[in-house]
């Protein structure tokens, strides 16, 4: 979004120039992309506070741990 508006790519109107068409798509499929990426992540930290196992590898957080 930033280079189309560098580009010149007027904002807050119906219709957009065809030469943005496509500059305007990718930035369509960036956004989605984040919309399904923030979707995957409110799903995993819900399984993950919902399940009932415990967190056994000590060695992944053994800054934490001394024995």
């Amino acid at each position: 979004m930033h280079a189309l508006g560098l580009a010149g790519m007027p904002r807050r109107i119906p219709d957009y120039p065809d030469a943005f068409s496509g500059w305007n798509w990718v930035s369509s499929l960036g956004s989605w992309v984040s919309v399904v990426s923030l979707a995957v992540f409110f799903v995993v930290v819900y399984l993950t506070f919902t399940s009932r196992k415990k967190f056994e590898n000590k060695k992944t957080l053994g800054f934490l741990y001394r024995d």
